[in-house]
């Protein structure tokens, strides 16, 4: 009896408590009834006949959590539709949502910037003629490839085409562009041209610079005959002779013109140049006037006067074994740029010969 009190006792109390519960909704007012967050009466008890959201359903946005909302079954995506602020309900009104922290985290901070101005020399002037430059070098650089300068072999049997390819590819200025790579052998002197290699004899290349300044600077004394002597040279010859008297007095020769005096008969020789074991004779004469008649005006010499320039040449130019510095080099190689003829010594003997080129052998 005692247990069976307990539980009627229990049953009612329970009753007691739940009838409340079911009964406040309707007797209470629209004020007591109201939640606190602002939801409306209707909203309420969607809420209650909806089940219990799980706790996956419950979004942090903006450092708070929102209440979750009852799914709606005829949208294929409520989430989509949360995150472009859309409500699930079109009946119900949507939950004001603290958009001040999340404005707040989506501006940007303003942060001081230090700034250094550097100035910097540019001309778009100077950028176009670079560019232009860049451009003709490449261009010319593809044209060297498909084309060799240079293309005799270092043997006696070419030094005609090797002195050709020179005259035709080496100018004067080129001699001072080029470049000093060293001595070889203590005979020879190898330099750079762009990417060619050059071998400079330097014994042939100082012999020639000294003989041709012998050919244009000396002036050989003349000894004096006691009898004139009389030439004999046709008209012609004694014209040439007449017009081109200060060629033969710098050769060592002199003559005296008389003009009343009958063709042929005007010029006598009264002086003949002189050297230690060198005699000169009215041979020498002849072959001056020959090669006047070719070339009028033109500074020339006798053979045998030139025999004895290249005798004198070679005694004072460098020898082979000689050692150099680089001034020594650099002033051989400067001075076959004011030569003539700086492509053989008097003797014949080749000064320079092309070796190679650097892009032909990096190509193979």
């Amino acid at each position: 009896e005692e247990a069976s009190g307990h539980s009627s006792a229990s049953a009612s109390s329970g009753e007691g408590s739940s009838a409340p519960e079911t009964g406040s909704h309707p007797s209470s007012d629209p004020a007591a009834s109201a939640p606190e967050d602002g939801f409306s009466q209707e909203h309420v008890e969607s809420c209650e006949e909806a089940p219990a959201p799980a706790l996956g359903a419950l979004d942090q946005e903006a450092g708070g959590l929102r209440r979750p909302q009852p799914p709606n079954a005829s949208s294929p995506n409520p989430k989509r539709f949360k995150k472009e602020g859309v409500p699930l309900n079109p009946d119900v009104p949507p939950e004001p949502v603290a958009t001040q922290s999340v404005a707040a985290a989506e501006v940007d901070v303003a942060v001081d910037i230090e700034k250094k101005i550097v100035p910097l020399d540019f001309s778009m002037r100077s950028l176009a003629k670079r560019i232009k430059q860049l451009c003709r070098q490449e261009q010319q650089r593809e044209g060297e490839q498909n084309y060799r300068k240079f293309r005799a072999k270092i043997c006696p049997g070419e030094n005609q085409a090797a002195e050709d390819e020179l005259r035709k590819e080496i100018s004067k200025e080129m001699f001072a562009e080029m470049e000093i790579i060293g001595q070889f052998n203590l005979g020879f002197i190898i330099t750079k041209l762009n990417a060619d290699i050059f071998i400079v004899d330097q014994h042939a290349t100082d012999e020639k610079y000294n003989f041709e300044m012998l050919q244009q600077h000396t002036v050989l004394q003349g000894q004096r005959l006691i009898v004139p002597q009389t030439l004999n040279l046709t008209a012609v010859n004694e014209a040439v002779l007449i017009e081109n008297l200060d060629i033969f007095r710098k050769n060592g020769f002199d003559f005296v013109i008389d003009e009343d005096a009958p063709v042929t008969e005007r010029a006598k020789l009264i002086s003949l140049p002189t050297s230690k074991n060198w005699t000169f004779g009215p041979q020498d004469i002849d072959e001056l006037i020959f090669m006047l008649s070719d070339s009028p005006g033109v500074m020339c010499r006798p053979s045998r006067v030139r025999q004895m320039f290249a005798s004198r040449a070679c005694r004072k130019s460098v020898m082979i074994g000689t050692a150099l510095n680089t001034s020594e080099m650099r002033r051989l190689v400067s001075h076959m740029g004011e030569m003539d003829h700086p492509w053989n010594c008097p003797h014949g003997r080749p000064t320079m010969r092309h070796i190679a080129n650097l892009d032909v052998i990096s190509q193979n």
